[in-house]
């Protein structure tokens, strides 16, 4: 099993690649230009993932973060 350090990264790197991919970019952009949305969705739905299997010690202690709400919207991505 992975790690909270590893989850965590997991989380990062996702909201990087969003920050590279979103540089220039409005939501305008992002509501017309099919490709693009698809890219912000598929990292959305990492983060989600990883979100959801971060461990309640974590979660606990970062109670600020909305964890269901991160991962809720990954269920929303995925299933709607």
């Amino acid at each position: 099993m992975r790690d909270d350090r590893l989850r965590l990264n997991d989380i990062l790197e996702p909201i990087e690649l969003i920050q590279t991919f979103s540089g220039g970019k409005t939501l305008t952009n992002l509501v017309s230009d099919r490709l693009y949305q698809s890219a912000v969705l598929h990292q959305l739905y990492v983060i989600g993932e990883s979100a959801s299997r971060v461990s309640e010690t974590i979660k606990s202690r970062h109670q600020n973060i909305p964890w269901k709400v991160i991962y809720g919207f990954r269920n929303h991505i995925a299933h709607e």
